[in-house]
């Protein structure tokens, strides 16, 4: 029997669904990013919803391009492991993209802002918007922020 790429990316999808915690993702990739900006803004605007509010109210409509905007350059400056643990700075606005699990369950608020955390699983993404024809196989993303 011949063992096919296909399958081995089948078994890591669904062993991460099955019991990584990670779910099917469906959100578009953009590859001049390299990020999911619909997923980054879901997550910001449903954790941070008082620091966005403030935002949005400063940006208007230009909130989004702006926190993307803002991500994009502490990216840039910093590496994604800097900037998961401590988020990044938008108007002079602390944002996160990631929250770790906290130590204890005594904290209600910072036990709801982990479980918020979404972990996806993508296949076959285009990274390359010059050569679209290259694609990684399997890609692993973290509210928006591609990991691997």
């Amino acid at each position: 029997m011949k063992h096919r790429e296909i399958a081995f990316e089948d078994a890591i999808e669904l062993a991460l669904i099955a019991a990584g915690g990670f779910q099917k993702g469906t959100a578009a990739h953009d590859s001049a990013l390299a990020l999911y900006p619909d997923d980054v803004l879901t997550f910001v605007q449903a954790t941070q919803a008082k620091t966005w509010g403030a935002l949005a109210d400063l940006y208007g409509d230009g909130a989004g391009g702006a926190l993307i905007e803002a991500l994009l350059k502490e990216l840039t400056s910093k590496t994604a492991l800097t900037v998961l643990p401590h988020g990044f700075k938008c108007a002079g606005k602390t944002f996160r993209l990631a929250f770790f699990q906290p130590n204890t369950t005594m904290n209600a608020e910072a036990l709801a802002d982990y479980k918020a955390n979404h972990l996806n699983v993508y296949r076959q993404v285009r990274f390359s918007p010059a050569n679209t024809a290259l694609s990684v196989d399997v890609m692993l993303a973290l509210n928006g922020g591609c990991l691997l």
